[in-house]
């Protein structure tokens, strides 16, 4: 496995995903993560959009009524964040502006889609859910929400539409400086055809004395195109021509929050565990280049034997770890949880059962785990829906050359 691409890369439940999606997909969908939102809870990514909307809305920033959409306190407690919920709440019910100078509920639309930035909080040990990176804890963080809504009133889908959200400095290029090098990470779910999605990333305050922004795209990654980046000024600006999705919300911290000799740390810390040289560089248009040569063939035959296994036929390719089944009752909650401890430190899965089968739509899907040793690292995990409404979850390998099945 390749430690130091936990941060960059993203890794998701993805139920019933289908062969034939493209190749930068699956490589950035199935490089494991250490402890983080999406391992403890559920991230769900489905296909890239196959083009950008064609309406091209013109944008528009208002005071947006809040109350037509959930708050980022509420957002925190359906994930799993009810100390984070907290801070959340105290930011809400003060009359000036939030601790971080940002009107919650403004909102821009654009390409068809509503965004609402819900609020932002920083600080210490806000989460009592620690993110590790690389052997490194992150306890000084940067968590904001928001809301995504379609223009037309139809629902979002969380499968079929991809979102990327992020902070950007204006004096960083914003192509190499996004959440994917500040060990950013997220938890998302869909309600009432509303997507919230809560994002963390490390502590942004410590560059409040510079331009600070929050992008939305309809886009997996940063992307050229998406906004211009004006270095001498330390701005960043929309691009007026991109039919799509790129909202741009400028914070309006206090400078007196800066800390340039920690935001210089925080820089540092983010080049050790970011890419190492220019041709492994953070390009989100060629991700295959992160994979080391000599582990790319291992790799893509780990990716192409995992596309073509689904529920229905994982017996056909697959065993079972019989020692990594589990079966839960949803608790009053609706949410189930459960222990992977296949991997290094072992991972706790929490979701509600609704969100994931979408209240027994389906039935079954696949979380594939892919490293980059080959078809030896390769495990996937199984999530069934039982018809008395209990969740069983289990561990399957291949069924030859698995370093994960017990030897003879």
């Amino acid at each position: 496995m390749i430690d130091n691409l936990d941060e960059l890369l993203k890794h998701a439940l993805t139920p019933m995903e289908e062969p034939g999606e493209a190749l930068n997909r699956e490589i950035l969908n199935q490089v494991k993560e250490e402890g983080s939102m999406k391992n403890r809870k559920f991230k769900k990514k489905g296909a890239v959009a196959a083009a950008a909307a064609v309406l091209a809305a013109a944008c528009s920033m208002t005071a947006f009524a809040a109350w037509q959409y959930r708050s980022a306190s509420r957002v925190a407690e359906e994930l799993g964040e009810e100390g984070l919920a907290l801070h959340f709440e105290e930011q809400a019910g003060s009359d000036a502006p939030d601790s971080n100078g940002q009107m919650s509920g403004e909102s821009q639309s654009l390409g068809g889609y509503k965004v609402v930035l819900l609020g932002m909080v920083s600080g210490e040990d806000l989460s009592k859910h620690l993110r590790t990176s690389g052997g490194t804890v992150h306890s000084d963080r940067t968590y904001l929400a928001v809301a995504v809504s379609r223009e037309d009133g139809s629902p979002v889908d969380m499968e079929e539409e991809d979102f990327f959200v992020s902070p950007l400095v204006g004096s960083l290029d914003p192509r190499d400086n996004n959440i994917l090098k500040w060990a950013g990470n997220y938890g998302q779910y869909v309600e009432d055809g509303v997507l919230y999605r809560l994002t963390e990333c490390d502590n942004i305050e410590y560059f409040a004395d510079q331009n600070l922004y929050v992008c939305v795209t309809d886009t997996t990654f940063y992307k050229k195109g998406l906004y211009e980046w004006k270095e001498t000024e330390g701005k960043i600006v929309r691009n007026d021509g991109y039919e799509g999705l790129n909202a741009l919300f400028e914070l309006h911290l206090d400078p007196s929050k800066a800390d340039p000799e920690k935001a210089k740390l925080l820089l540092e810390a983010s080049e050790k565990t970011g890419p190492e040289s220019e041709e492994s560089s953070l390009n989100i248009e060629d991700p295959y280049s992160m994979i080391p040569e000599e582990s790319r063939d291992a790799y893509m035959e780990a990716v192409e034997w995992a596309a073509q296994i689904t529920p229905d036929n994982i017996g056909q390719y697959c065993v079972r770890l019989e020692q990594t089944v589990q079966t839960m009752a949803p608790d009053g909650e609706g949410r189930v949880s459960f222990q992977e401890s296949i991997s290094n430190g072992g991972t706790h899965i929490e979701f509600k059962v609704d969100w994931f089968f979408r209240g027994g739509e389906i039935n079954a899907f696949i979380e594939p785990n892919i490293g980059t040793g080959g078809l030896e690292e390769v495990y996937l995990k199984l999530y069934t829906l039982n018809e008395d409404g209990t969740v069983t979850f289990a561990v399957w390998v291949p069924k030859e050359g698995s370093k994960w099945q017990d030897p003879e």
